[in-house]
């Protein structure tokens, strides 16, 4: 689905018991500072129309991915954390366009954006989770 040869259970074997790649507990760490800096920027930046939604977004993601980190559990949010990178590169691409004048990269960046979107959050997220269960 996304590249890989693999199967997604190959990922859980021993799980929870499983000793941790050191890559990917930096990763991780890496994800929770970045969580953590969305939080921050979001008290300190002017308050936008979704600073409740988003504030309460940043918060419920820290809470579970600390709470997963505590519980070694790390492999269920990560899961979640690679799909949505691949949306969030081009998102955050697509939000520094929309303060300049490059109205039509902006929208080609745009369906470029969805496109990744549907396919890593409605298609194969699902057949993630169904081959998990």
């Amino acid at each position: 689905m996304l590249g890989g040869s693999g199967h997604t259970m190959e990922g859980f074997k021993g799980f929870p018991f499983r000793e941790k790649e050191p890559l990917v507990k930096e990763y991780f760490k890496v994800k929770l500072g970045y969580f953590l800096a969305e939080m921050i920027i979001l008290l300190v930046e002017t308050k936008k129309y979704d600073f409740i939604e988003m504030g309460l977004h940043h918060f419920l993601t820290m809470y579970a991915h600390f709470g997963m980190y505590l519980l070694g559990l790390i492999e269920v949010p990560m899961v979640v954390d690679i799909l949505h990178d691949w949306g969030d590169l081009n998102l955050q691409f697509s939000k520094m366009l929309s303060e300049t004048h490059f109205s039509t990269i902006l929208g080609v960046s745009f369906l470029i954006n969805n496109a990744i979107w549907f396919y890593t959050r409605l298609y194969v997220f699902p057949i993630i989770i169904y081959q998990i269960i």
